[in-house]
């Protein structure tokens, strides 16, 4: 493959732009079929997912509002991914898929997940600490979530560690809620 160069997006996540379609038998996952007007393919930043409820945590967020990285060099979504990932382990959440994504572009925010599930209200949550503690609160509402029709959880149901962090909900494709 000819790489021609690597554009940084949003400050964290490089897109490779390459001249070729096919590495061998293997598409790259362009755009498109067409080149772009420039004659390059651009690789989609989009892999499959997987079903039912996720939580997809940011794992290139900063640790805190002010500190990128721990005392140890690691990013503050890479630790709340590892620790979101124990959680769902200790607390038998086998229907709770938790999967990295490279910048969810809340970067003014820290520690940020979007919970979600297909036909359900999703949930953005951010300056979420990486810790154990803050990530067990998580997967205890996500197990709530994930055991509700609509995505919405009575707040008798919400672990203190998620109170005050909800930043957006998001509806389902092809619906609103009702006013």
């Amino acid at each position: 493959m000819s790489q021609l160069a690597v554009v940084d997006l949003c400050g964290h996540v490089p897109i490779l732009i390459t001249t070729r379609k096919r590495i061998g038998n293997a598409d790259l996952g362009c755009c498109s079929s067409a080149p772009h007007a420039s004659g390059l393919y651009v690789m989609s930043i989009l892999r499959a997912s997987n079903g039912g409820t996720s939580i997809v945590v940011c794992s290139t967020c900063k640790f805190k509002a002010d500190e990128p990285l721990n005392a140890s060099g690691e990013r503050g979504g890479t630790a709340l991914f590892r620790h979101v990932k124990d959680a769902t382990a200790t607390l038998k959440a086998a229907s709770i898929s938790v999967e990295p994504m490279a910048c969810l572009f809340a970067c003014s925010q820290h520690c940020t997940v979007h919970l979600r599930a297909s036909g359900k209200v999703g949930y953005v949550l951010a300056n979420l600490e990486p810790t154990p503690a803050s990530a067990q609160a998580l997967v205890e509402f996500a197990r709530h979530y994930d055991q509700s029709s609509e995505g919405v959880v009575p707040y008798k149901h919400w672990p203190e560690g998620v109170k005050g962090h909800f930043l957006v909900r998001i509806p389902p494709e092809g619906m609103v809620t009702v006013d």
